[in-house]
């Protein structure tokens, strides 16, 4: 299982008009369900992944934080540097490369938590027996 998580910041949404506005409160649920249960069924007859809908899908891509901006590919390189180190175990390196992350984009809640939690344990995975996995106990 793959877990995605990303920043939003609504504030930067262009201004649009609310394709719903003229429906009854019932008929707009029936259609976002539906339009939900069509992206469910694409992505478990494998007809799209959840990553491919990330990059691709106009609306998501409005609301993840700073993408278009040219911190993007550098903050995305260090995070994948520093989520694989994490998940392998190797913490000083994890550290490392979320330390980059926050330079680039100090609001980066996943980089912030992750790092804390590597903090917290004082970069010893061997200490908790890490097996690239972490009971999640709060949000």
């Amino acid at each position: 299982m793959r877990l995605y998580t990303f920043e939003v910041d609504v504030s930067n949404l262009p201004k649009t008009r609310d394709r719903f506005i003229k429906l009854e409160v019932k008929d707009r649920q029936r259609i976002a369900n539906n339009e939900k249960n069509i992206l469910f069924s694409k992505i478990l007859n494998e007809e799209i992944t959840t990553s491919e809908l990330l990059e691709k899908d106009k609306e998501v891509r409005r609301l993840i934080h700073f993408q278009k901006m040219s911190s993007w590919e550098p903050f995305k390189k260090n995070y994948n540097r520093a989520f694989r180190s994490y998940l392998k175990g190797n913490w000083q390196k994890a550290h490392d490369y979320f330390k980059k992350c926050l330079l680039i984009n100090p609001f980066d809640g996943p980089s912030k938590v992750l790092n804390e939690y590597i903090l917290e344990n004082n970069l010893d995975s061997a200490s908790l027996n890490w097996k690239g996995y972490r009971l999640l106990t709060e949000k």
